[in-house]
């Protein structure tokens, strides 16, 4: 088993973490809500069950926050087998990099590489949404979430698991499915 803890902060997992990580092995075959203080280690203990999740397809991690996405990003967006994926708005271009993906235009004599295709010639957001279901854990936002299962019904790609961050704050910010 992978040991996030070590790998990333060069640290040992307190005992809580520890508890919830082998509670949640030990009954990966149910629907689990963890509700703890900010502080406690959720993400950490997120990372560390989806790499080590011995069922096939990818675990997601959802966030309602950019900066709680940045802080993903800051403590294990260096692990190969964790993507980040954020909204188009979040991307260049490659046609045209005044614009983000999101406000990209397909002309004709400009194309878009917003097909999503990995190709070298494709842009950051295309690759990402091509490839995501090769990564072990993406971390993404809840409306990139949703248009994934749009783009791609969840039973499709194999998701054994999705972790909602703070998920609270889908009512506080009105999230609707």
């Amino acid at each position: 088993m992978r040991n996030i803890a070590k790998e990333v902060h060069n640290s040992v997992f307190r005992e809580n973490q520890l508890h919830f990580f082998d509670y949640f092995i030990e009954h990966s075959d149910r629907n689990i809500i963890a509700d703890a203080p900010t502080g406690i280690g959720k993400s950490l203990i997120a990372i560390q069950i989806g790499i080590n999740l011995e069922r096939p397809g990818t675990v997601f991690v959802v966030t309602p926050t950019k900066d709680l996405m940045k802080q993903y990003e800051r403590d294990y967006g260096n692990l190969e087998d964790v993507m980040l994926l954020a909204g188009k708005n979040e991307y260049k271009c490659k046609a045209n990099p005044d614009l983000t993906a999101e406000l990209c235009t397909h002309k004709p004599n400009a194309p878009c590489e917003h097909n999503y295709s990995k190709t070298k010639d494709s842009c950051e957001y295309s690759k990402k949404i091509s490839t995501f279901m090769d990564y072990k854990v993406v971390v993404t936002n809840y409306h990139m979430m949703l248009a994934l299962i749009k783009i791609r019904p969840a039973l499709q790609w194999g998701c054994p698991l999705i972790i909602w961050d703070e998920s609270h704050k889908l009512i506080e910010n009105n999230v609707q499915f």
